[in-house]
């Protein structure tokens, strides 16, 4: 079984990474929570941001989003690793917000391994020929 090593409240965390299914499962539940995000952003696009009023309401339904993200990546991260809920007051008494999200990175990169992906792309620049042009313009060879 691999592990993920999870730094939070002054203590370090081994926790199991995710199978396949229970990764699909988790990235299915951001994607639920990302929905409403996005159902948010496309039922605002008509308004007139110059308008007061219109710019009030955008802020009124934004800012419970906002304010509540970190408490939804929490969440997220403990239904990763449920180990981590049962040390949930510890973490919560003597954690910091960065650390919960430097933890849930660590959770996402295991389930989102889009580095490891795009080695499949190949180099994503074409090489640099001698006779291309330096920064300025210039030729970059010698005359």
């Amino acid at each position: 079984m691999r592990t993920l090593t999870i730094h939070l409240a002054e203590r370090t965390y081994e926790v199991p990474q995710a199978s396949i299914a229970r990764a699909r499962a988790w990235r299915q539940q951001i994607q639920t929570e990302f929905t409403g995000i996005i159902a948010l952003v496309r039922g605002e696009v008509h308004l007139d941001l110059n308008n007061v009023d219109d710019l009030a309401a955008v802020l009124e339904r934004v800012m419970p989003l906002l304010l509540n993200a970190l408490d939804t990546v929490r969440e997220l991260l403990y239904s990763y690793a449920p180990s981590l809920r049962a040390d949930a007051a510890h973490i919560e008494e003597y954690g910091y917000d960065d650390e919960i999200i430097e933890a849930f990175l660590v959770a996402v990169q295991a389930t989102f391994p889009l580095d490891r992906f795009t080695k499949l792309l190949g180099p994503m620049s074409p090489a640099i020929l001698s006779n291309s042009p330096g920064l300025r313009g210039a030729s970059s060879k010698r005359s």
